[in-house]
């Protein structure tokens, strides 16, 4: 799943997308490839507000990086497909 990965919040949590709805994803190394699983945590087809909760709720505070990155997201899941 880590092609519909969008950025990188910090290094334990990302945000993804598939066709329905942005989600927040938890990163994992694979011991085995030595790259990153991505296992979906919350799933929000609504707003970013929303996505902000649920980042709240996972405990995720966006570096610098990442924060600049969730900022420039659309408001909204379905303004942000129309542009995408």
């Amino acid at each position: 799943m880590s092609d519909n990965i969008l950025f990188h919040l910090n290094n334990k949590f990302a945000i993804g997308y598939d066709s329905l709805q942005w989600m927040l994803m938890r990163v994992s190394k694979n011991e085995k490839t030595g790259g990153n699983n991505y296992g979906p945590k919350s799933f929000v087809r609504s707003t970013k507000q929303i996505l902000q909760r649920c980042m709240d709720e996972a405990g995720c505070e966006p570096d610098q990086a990442g924060l600049r990155e969730f900022q420039a997201l659309s408001d909204t899941f379905k303004q942000w497909r129309a542009v995408k």
